[in-house]
């Protein structure tokens, strides 16, 4: 069970019988939501991923035909955008076949997010590929956010010349590694709701938030709801309900009707009911 945190009793409440309910620690994405980037917002679904704490590593991979001058920079969207284009840093030169240093890349990573200097780690010699491992102050941090690599010349190449960063290995805090749940995607269950809206920059510090969400400090894990009765009415309740939709992090009837998931109704048969409460048991 993930470590209990106490923050002041605002944002999202059950709906009914508060002495029952618990409230517990999870620890979420640096940047924001995987894929997205921006705030966790109150009421979004979570669920625990967990597994043995590790380092989060990307992989780059650049394509490109013949090139003798390949040049580019990253992108971050999480908190905010952080453009490696705006700033000197981004790659003007290139070594072996075309192909950017590990060091390039990594100074080109920290022109676009300065926090990550000193925290990051680029391998790979003169090559297509190269692995971008966090650690130091990012150690055992999951990296949500978006990272993007856009290439802005390829003299002697491809047109379609591009930069493909997927993960090789996802960070964890440990058991009480928890992301947005996401419908047919990992996890596809739900652990927890969050209780106050929050806003996590890149190294994981909490520089924004609603209701009693802390501010200006490092994070230690976002509190949630991991047992109580909800409303799950957005209509009728915007303001005390979790948040029902598609979009990830939103609670919807896939999970509701799955097995052994820890949510069950408990007022209503379904998520368009009015009035309608479930169960996180």
């Amino acid at each position: 069970m993930p470590t209990y945190t106490r923050y002041p009793l605002q944002g999202l409440m059950p709906a009914k019988n508060p002495e029952l309910a618990v409230r517990s620690s999870f620890a979420l994405p640096v940047g924001g939501p995987t894929g997205v980037g921006g705030p966790y917002a109150q009421g979004m679904c979570v669920g625990l991923i967990g597994g043995a704490v590790a380092n989060h590593v990307f992989t780059l991979t650049l394509t490109k035909a013949s090139a003798t001058g390949l040049k580019g920079y990253f992108t971050y969207y999480g908190d905010k955008v952080y453009s490696g284009l705006t700033v000197t840093g981004g790659i003007t030169a290139n070594s072996v076949a075309g192909f950017p240093s590990a060091a390039q890349i990594q100074a080109a990573l920290v022109a676009a997010v300065p926090a990550w200097d000193g925290n990051v780690t680029v391998t790979g010699s003169d090559s297509a590929n190269y692995t971008i491992t966090f650690n130091t102050l990012m150690a055992s941090k999951n990296v949500g956010g978006l990272l993007t690599f856009t290439v802005t010349a390829n003299t002697g190449g491809s047109a379609s010349t591009v930069g493909a960063i997927t993960v090789a290995t996802e960070g964890s805090a440990g058991a009480a590694q928890a992301k947005l749940f996401a419908t047919g995607g990992t996890p596809g269950r739900v652990d927890g709701f969050v209780v106050n809206g929050v806003t996590i920059d890149p190294v994981g510090s909490i520089v924004g938030g609603d209701g009693g969400a802390p501010t200006n400090q490092a994070a230690q894990g976002v509190l949630c709801w991991s047992k109580g009765i909800f409303y799950a009415d957005n209509t009728n309740y915007p303001e005390k309900s979790v948040l029902v939709g598609s979009a990830a992090g939103y609670l919807d009837s896939t999970v509701m009707s799955a097995s052994p998931y820890k949510l069950v109704y408990h007022q209503g048969l379904a998520l368009t009911d009015p009035g309608v409460m479930v169960e996180l048991l």
